[in-house]
């Protein structure tokens, strides 16, 4: 009874840190951070913290995303400019901290799966009406720099691939979510098709090959 208990407060505690980790994706990179480490010392908080190191070392995917934060950490060795070199590095952690806080035993509910999906769709949505707010402002403008490689004023300190990134998995999780909700919650599924359509057009204005790249890459895996 004990462990349950335990085991309730911490899945507890992970939802809510992943809920604050998303949120400052957005408004915070302070924030973010914080949450972060948080996450990841809260889901070593048991008793087999090595066999988490093993599960971790055991899983390519996990392991091979971390590779995305190590590269970068050994180009330092050769690096001159180590102010950038250090904020590169505290930019990437996550793609070590976050796969290794992910190979702990505490998994969540279905049902917080589902809110965290319709969280993570609502903020990039969010994200995106924002940003479509300056190109209506001035549409000519933009769209002249197209021409010149520019893109669309964007969240993520105008970090348009990475925000290209979070459109392609709303994309994605719009898509599961309408399949899952078409016979359970008619009202859902239609108003989760008409924002998965949105973020796939808006996707495409924005116009960054690597968020197009990644979204045709998932529509051909489905």
């Amino acid at each position: 009874m004990e462990e349950k208990l335990q085991t309730g407060w911490k899945r507890a505690i992970i939802f809510i840190l992943m809920i604050i980790m998303m949120t400052a994706l957005f408004f915070s990179r302070a924030a973010l951070s914080v949450s972060i480490i948080a996450f990841t010392i809260v889901s070593f908080l048991h008793a087999e913290p090595f066999r988490q190191i093993r599960n971790f070392l055991g899983s390519p995917l996990l392991w091979g995303m971390s590779l995305l934060f190590f590269l970068p950490l050994l180009s330092g060795l050769w690096s001159n400019d180590k102010p950038e070199w250090q904020l590169m590095i505290l930019i990437k952690a996550p793609l070590f901290l976050l796969p290794l806080a992910i190979a702990g035993p505490v998994q969540l509910l279905k049902q917080q799966w589902e809110w965290l999906a319709h969280l993570f769709i609502l903020l990039v949505t969010a994200a995106s009406v924002w940003s479509m707010f300056y190109y209506v402002q001035d549409s000519e403008m933009i769209n002249e720099g197209y021409l010149r490689a520019k893109t669309l004023v964007t969240p993520l300190q105008n970090d348009h691939v990475r925000f290209s990134w979070l459109i392609s998995v709303a994309v994605l999780l719009g898509g599961c979510l309408c399949i899952s909700k078409f016979k359970e919650n008619r009202k859902l599924f239609w108003i989760l098709t008409a924002i998965t359509g949105w973020l796939i057009f808006f996707l495409h204005l924005l116009a960054a090959r690597t968020g197009l790249v990644s979204f045709y890459i998932m529509l051909a895996g489905i």
